[in-house]
C-alpha cells in the first residue's frame, strides 16, 4: 500500500514539473523515506509481538522471528532496505530480548553467536528473494 502511495506521489510530482511549477524532486525523497519508515515500523511491530511472547513464554531463539519483517521488506522494496531491516532487528533483539534487557550489551556468547547467525541468515534470505524478483519471477515458496 505504501509503495503504491509513493508511486502516486511520484507521478503527481512529475506532472507538476511538466506543468511548469517549481517543484523539487519529491519522488526521490518519497522513494527513499517510505521504505525506511516502513522498515522501522515493521521492526517495531515485530518487537512488540516478540516482547509479549517473551513475557509470557520462556521461548528461546525469538530473534528468528525478525526474519519475517526482513523478508516482507525485501518483497516490497529491495535487498538494501531488507539489510537495513535486519540490522535494525538485530539491535532491537539485543536491546529487548537478550539479557541484560534494555541494554545493548549481550552477556552470553551464545546470544552473540545467535545474533551473528541471524544477520548472516537474514542477508542470505534477502539476496535469495531478490534474485527471482529481479528476473520478474515470483519468490520461491
Amino acid at each position: 500500500m505504501l509503495a503504491r502511495l509513493s508511486k502516486t506521489l511520484c507521478r503527481l510530482g512529475h506532472e507538476s514539473l511538466r506543468a511548469g511549477s517549481p517543484t523539487t524532486h519529491s519522488c526521490v525523497k518519497v522513494e527513499i523515506v517510505a521504505p525506511v519508515v516502513m522498515s522501522f515500523a515493521v521492526v517495531l511491530l515485530a518487537t512488540a509481538i516478540l516482547v509479549t511472547i517473551d513475557a509470557y513464554l520462556a521461548a528461546p531463539h525469538l530473534v528468528l522471528g525478525y526474519l519475517l519483517p526482513t523478508i516482507i521488506i525485501m518483497i516490497y522494496y529491495s535487498s538494501t532496505f531488507a539489510l537495513l531491516t535486519s540490522f535494525t532487528s538485530a539491535l532491537a533483539a539485543a536491546y529487548f530480548l537478550f539479557p541484560p534487557k534494555f541494554s545493548f550489551y549481550v552477556a552470553d556468547l551464545k546470544h552473540v553467536a545467535e545474533l551473528g547467525f541471524f544477520l548472516m541468515l537474514a542477508s542470505f534470505a534477502s539476496k535469495a528473494v531478490a534474485r527471482p524478483a529481479k528476473r520478474g519471477l515470483p519468490p520461491p515458496t
